[in-house]
């Protein structure tokens, strides 16, 4: 399990071509070295707890230590294994063409709520890193959308339209690889390497000896007694604290917030190229299929990274096709071979573009209980700019952001989570099935055995372990993911390894075994 956590997919090198396991990493972790944590072998009290040891959790941290409170983080894998270290690295109010679509759903002032917090988050980053001297890790530049077709430029004019109504100013850009197209251009935009960022943010609180734990997962249960919670951590050891900052992909504990009715799972592919060009410039297209390009330079090196195909999670058995959709974009396109590297990300996006940042829920038990969720495909300018706002929240230095509050209610946007989900869940039959036998050692998939549809896995020494593709979290069908070789659950974006332990949740157990006389 260990081994598909760090490298984010698991595929056995031995198959699928040159879709391998030794590239199956993001660009981003080439060369830094993120600190080691221990795990939690016994009880604790803290004031603030903090779950999750992504890059939002580490920039609470950050924020928490810098104003000498008590808190202590814990993580159930290890520091930046999941999405955080597998984004585009990217710290922009360009988030495509949603200002149009926000302005008109839900009015001004919460388009300007999601264009000021990542203005804002560019501010914090560029301070944060010449504190932690990670300055070297990103560079200013233009956010460009561009249209490939009339269509598209259509979608542009609806954004200039909104821009102007919203006092952003924009500039017109031109695309250098795709010659003719009509960009729109926000200034002075952040290019970063998040590995990097998140390394030096762990590194600073070890030096300091703060409490952070690797491998020490929290029970999804609270119990509150008299103001104080008590989160079980790996099943015996107890956590009490009076505040709670969740810090997951997916909501760790849902605080009876219906986190999985809110928002739907999408997946999408990245690959990078070392080059010798470089452009400070990062370019998104205006609609799907979404092809997002950028540069980065580490050190004497430069890498072109392009990323796209987006998908709701378990929907498409053809995700080698999108990876390789990818990979040919950026041959022809640049004139440059195979990639370095490849890898993969998922993000839970509500349908009315704006995060769940703030106090979980409306029940009373939970007003202590922070949640920092649904960031769409932008999580490192929300990831930045949270950890500053929930430690103001917390100290009651500013109010709650009504338009990111987890208690809003959107009439027109919610049901469209809910449709995303049951469309997806149906989407996909995938009727490619393996026969066991056919397998080679430490390879997985969907089989039929006496009838019912299983997943199957034959370990390294050859023994067939089978597995219910009951989802452990609401028992939705899984389903196969070729390019990743991984169970996926296309109802709520659960992600099961090809021998069934738990990736990522809203599940947190692993798939069931299923016992077959042989």
């Amino acid at each position: 399990m260990g081994e598909n956590i760090l490298l984010g997919l698991g595929k056995n090198p031995e198959t699928k071509g040159d879709l391998t396991a030794s590239r199956f990493r993001s660009v981003w972790s080439e060369g830094i070295e993120i600190p080691g944590f221990p795990v939690v072998t016994e009880d604790l009290e803290t004031d603030i707890l903090i779950i999750g040891g992504g890059l939002t959790g580490l920039s609470c941290a950050y924020e928490l230590a810098e104003r000498g409170m008590d808190f202590i983080l814990i993580e159930k894998d290890r520091i930046l294994s999941k999405t955080s270290g597998f984004s585009t690295g990217k710290i922009t109010a360009q988030h495509g063409a949603v200002y149009s679509d926000i302005f008109h759903m839900a009015g001004r002032d919460a388009a300007l709520a999601l264009y000021n917090s990542q203005m804002e988050a560019m501010e914090i980053f560029k301070d944060y890193s010449e504190k932690l001297s990670v300055f070297d890790y990103y560079h200013e530049g233009n956010a460009v959308m561009f249209a490939r077709t009339q269509d598209e430029g259509n979608i542009i004019s609806d954004e200039e339209y909104a821009l102007d109504k919203l006092g952003i100013e924009w500039d017109k850009a031109e695309i250098p690889f795709q010659k003719g197209a009509r960009g729109i251009a926000l200034k002075n935009q952040l290019g970063t390497n998040p590995v990097a960022y998140g390394a030096a943010i762990a590194g600073y609180l070890k030096d300091k000896g703060l409490k952070v734990f690797e491998g020490s997962m929290a029970h999804e249960e609270i119990e509150i007694k008299e103001g104080v919670h008590e989160v079980t951590v790996n099943g015996k050891y107890k956590i009490k604290c009076r505040k709670i900052i969740i810090a997951t992909l997916f909501p760790a504990i849902d605080g009876n917030g219906n986190y999985f009715m809110r928002m739907y799972p999408m997946r999408s592919h990245c690959a990078a190229w070392k080059t010798d060009d470089f452009d400070p410039s990062m370019y998104i297209t205006a609609k799907d299929p979404v092809r997002s390009v950028r540069y980065y330079k580490n050190g004497n090196d430069n890498y072109l990274v392009v990323a796209g195909e987006t998908y709701p999670v378990g929907s498409d058995d053809k995700t080698d096709i999108k990876m390789k959709a990818i990979i040919e974009y950026g041959k022809n396109k640049f004139s440059v071979g195979e990639p370095q590297f490849i890898w993969s990300a998922e993000d839970f996006c509500p349908p009315d573009y704006l995060p769940f940042i703030g106090v979980i829920s409306g029940k009373r038990d939970y007003r202590n209980v922070y949640v920092a969720t649904g960031f769409r495909k932008w999580g490192l300018g929300f990831s930045v700019w949270t950890g500053k706002y929930l430690s103001d929240l917390i100290e009651g230095k500013t109010e709650e952001n009504r338009f990111f509050s987890p208690q809003r209610k959107f009439i027109k946007a919610e049901p469209q989570a809910l449709l995303k989900t049951i469309k997806s869940a149906f989407k996909n039959k995938h009727e490619v099935h393996v026969n066991p036998d056919d397998l080679r050692n430490d390879e997985g998939g969907i089989a039929v055995v006496k009838g019912k549809k299983v997943g199957v896995y034959k370990d390294k020494n050859g023994n067939l372990k089978y597995m219910s593709l009951k989802c452990t979290h609401l028992g939705c069908t899984l389903t196969w993911n070729e390019l990743e070789e991984s169970f996926d659950c296309p109802c709520h974006g659960s992600r099961y390894t090809r021998d069934g332990f738990i990736i990522e949740g809203p599940a947190v157990t692993d798939m069931e075994e299923e016992k077959y006389k042989e």
